[in-house]
């Protein structure tokens, strides 16, 4: 909750960070984990072709989304809502196709 990084003795990590700067800071992580995906084959995670590309999609479909996001501050709630479900639902496929490349390529 509120105050567990200074009851901890630590700096919070946003301090001093407006809400828009926060939200660019949300963007670079998300555009971060998106990107990682495009290394998973060099790791042998993902060797199936369309498996890969449906984690490139909706890794880039996650981003595009929380742009549209900040673009429109006027939408609020709703935007932060939809921009949460995209980063819940790009999991939920990563993880999928992870699992369903190992099963298909032993």
């Amino acid at each position: 909750g509120p105050g567990d990084y200074e009851r901890a003795g630590l700096v919070p990590p946003m301090r001093g960070l407006d809400g828009r700067q926060v939200a660019r800071v949300v963007a670079v992580w998300l555009a971060a984990v998106a990107g990682v995906t495009a290394v998973l084959p060099a790791f042998g995670l993902l060797r199936h072709p369309a498996l890969y590309a449906l984690c490139l999609f909706a890794g880039a479909w996650m981003v595009l989304g929380y742009i549209r996001v900040l673009r429109s501050p006027g939408e609020g709630g709703a935007g932060m809502l939809r921009a949460f479900r995209a980063v819940n639902i790009f999991a939920f496929v990563t993880i999928l196709a992870v699992i369903a490349d190992s099963a298909i390529i032993r």
